[in-house]
């Protein structure tokens, strides 16, 4: 289920609702119906407002913190703000100056206040302070260590009261919980896990297909994932399966899957290289596949499996590799491992399919799939190799629900925050996922969603349109060039997502030209104008404008225009948070400090004004920053 936020033009009086019927919502999301379960509304101010008219609207107790200098960790706690005041009542009604939102309560005072510099009538503003429990009567103000635990045991429901200025907003005691407690077991406990401001604020990651799958690397493009190739081998084994009817001529009908272990060199490998082609595409995180469905790992499995890259193939310890070269070498990227919840042919957990009778190399023989192979396999990825996320796959039979609450509270107990994906099997995750699947079975990509999703999520897709894997099949000219990839970023990341897009490498670890050469497109232009996607904020009013899409910080508003502006103009319509003074400028080579001319006109269009041979200079996205003053 998806909670979406709609933004309503609170100047016009809301009469009625218009629910979607059957077509129209099929339409839209490619599903049969939508069902709403429930709609929130909030009211707006009645009157012709000559000052701003700030409500607080709902005040959030999160799981999230954040480490200060003083080694203090502070809770944040989420507030939204909203200024009722209508979106056509003049620049009077607007807030223009900075103001400072806190917090008061019995049990948490607050070390991190918020600050609030524009919001325009009929706009709303999400921010968060960070607290820390207060200590209990006459104990003193502080007490000592690295977390700076207070007396208030942490997890206390209290109550606090939203100061503006220092001033209380209203008499209302919003409930919140006071202090992150330690994860235990349970529902209960798991579900009050987000996911972590760095993931928020990451925006762009780069996924890595990369197993034995590489090696054969091939279906009739758009039809299959490549990465499947011993699924479809054998689901159907017959000549109605184009692979299997492909690995009997190339290969002949006794040269098995797992022959192809030597052919998996990883010879052209460097990890460093890895992860600076990494940094270098902009990426601030990275996902790699750890173990596929196929059951082979690139990382030390112990003894729960001898199926790995240690034992077979490279006889390396690929993803030890990366993580040190990461560690090493490009210490700002987060760290993803993705992990494969079941293995097809497992001769202890065939997963949805006859196991073929094929040998299955490095198997252990284990008395159940979950304990002896999942949870330790898990646990290493956790405590070995230290990864930042979790990222699952296929969902399922799992073990996590048992074992994270361990992995959370010791990430924790180091100051590091970590997440695990929506397909882990769990009641739980710190964020949603939607794939692009092959033609004919297109999920939940960001091209179908028009106005934010509340919930964190991220999109992922390949490269290769067809395919995560390297798949020989897809021509060189079939993949995502740099304009598609960086309109997908600039248009999630709008709407409250991350993008993360996949690259499969050739069994000797080459990534190949075209992903190569357009995501390194992609990392110059996030060089001028990343500013406008990491650590930006959705714009509550609207995600878009026709070919514009719209981010925020709290100094300053963003435009980003996905088609060239012929003319050298951007306009819009729409209520955007800007006054006469406000500094535009374009996120272009050599441009960013100079000033932009741009007005209101008298119909209430926005009119921005650029330089077209400075435009020009960028191809696929233009962005401009329009800072607050």
């Amino acid at each position: 289920m998806f909670t979406f936020q709609h933004h309503v033009d609170n100047a016009k009086v809301l009469t009625g609702i218009i629910m979607p019927n059957q077509t129209a919502s099929s339409q839209l999301t490619g599903t049969v119906s939508i069902h709403v379960f429930a709609i929130t509304l909030v009211s707006a101010s009645q009157t012709t407002a000559h000052a701003p008219v700030l409500a607080v609207q709902n005040v959030r107790s999160t799981t999230k913190f954040r480490v200060l200098e003083d080694g203090t960790e502070a809770q944040l706690i989420e507030i939204t703000i909203d200024n009722i005041a209508p979106s056509t009542a003049g620049l009077a009604a607007w807030v223009t100056a900075p103001v400072t939102i806190a917090l008061e309560s019995p049990n948490v005072e607050t070390v991190m206040p918020a600050t609030i510099m524009r919001l325009r009538g009929g706009d709303q503003a999400k921010v968060v302070v960070g607290v820390v429990n207060k200590c209990a009567q006459g104990e003193g103000d502080r007490i000592e260590g690295h977390s700076k635990r207070q007396a208030i045991t942490a997890g206390t429901p209290s109550t606090v009261t939203v100061t503006l200025n220092g001033t209380p907003m209203s008499d209302r005691a919003w409930e919140i919980v006071a202090g992150i407690p330690d994860y235990y077991v349970g529902d209960e406990s798991l579900r009050t896990h987000e996911s972590a401001e760095w993931f928020d604020d990451a925006k762009f990651g780069l996924f890595v297909h990369w197993g034995i799958y590489s090696v054969p690397a091939w279906t009739i493009s758009g039809t299959q994932y490549a990465e499947w190739y011993w699924y479809f081998q054998h689901n159907p084994a017959n000549a109605s399966s184009a692979v299997w009817t492909h690995h009997k001529e190339v290969y002949g009908e006794d040269f098995f899957y797992d022959d192809f272990f030597p052919y998996f060199t990883a010879d052209a490998f460097d990890a460093e290289e890895f992860v600076q082609f990494v940094a270098d595409v902009g990426a601030k995180y990275f996902v790699i596949t750890t173990k596929h469905h196929d059951g082979f790992a690139l990382f030390d499995t112990g003894a729960s499996s001898n199926r790995n890259s240690l034992n077979y193939g490279p006889k390396r310890d690929l993803v030890a590799e990366i993580m040190l070269a990461a560690n090493n070498t490009q210490p700002q990227l987060h760290r993803g491992l993705y992990y494969s919840l079941p293995e097809w042919f497992n001769p202890s957990n065939a997963y949805n399919a006859s196991a073929p009778k094929e040998p299955y190399t490095g198997y252990v023989e284990v008395d159940d799939f979950l304990q002896d192979i999942m949870k330790p396999q898990m646990e290493a990825l956790f405590y070995n190799y230290e990864t930042d996320m979790l990222w699952c796959d296929v969902g399922g039979d799992t073990v996590l629900p048992a074992i994270a609450p361990d992995w959370f509270n010791w990430a924790r107990s180091a100051g590091r925050q970590v997440v695990a994906n929506a397909r882990c099997g769990a009641n739980y995750s710190d964020f949603d996922v939607s794939l692009v699947d092959v033609p004919g079975h297109v999920r939940a990509h960001a091209s179908r969603l028009r106005t934010p999703k509340l919930r964190k999520w991220e999109s992922s897709e390949g490269s290769d349109p067809y395919s995560y894997g390297y798949n020989q099949d897809t021509p060189y000219e079939d993949y995502r060039n740099a304009t598609y990839i960086l309109r997908s970023l600039v248009d999630i990341v709008s709407k409250n997502g991350n993008y993360l897009i996949d690259i499969g490498p050739t069994a000797n670890g080459t990534i190949v030209p075209p992903s190569r050469s357009s995501l390194l497109a992609v990392g110059e232009w996030l060089k001028m104008s990343g500013e406008a996607i990491y650590g930006t904020k959705y714009w509550y009013v609207a995600a878009e404008d026709s070919d514009l899409r719209f981010t925020t910080k709290a100094d300053a508003f963003y435009i980003l225009s996905l088609s060239y502006p012929e003319g050298g103009v951007i306009s819009s319509s729409l209520p955007l948070p800007l006054k006469q003074g406000d500094k535009a400028t374009f996120l272009g080579i050599d441009s960013a400090e100079k000033e932009l001319d741009w007005q209101w006109t008298n119909d209430g269009v926005f009119m921005l004004y650029a330089d077209e041979d400075d435009l020009k200079q960028v191809e696929d996205v233009w962005a401009f920053r329009i800072a607050y003053v």
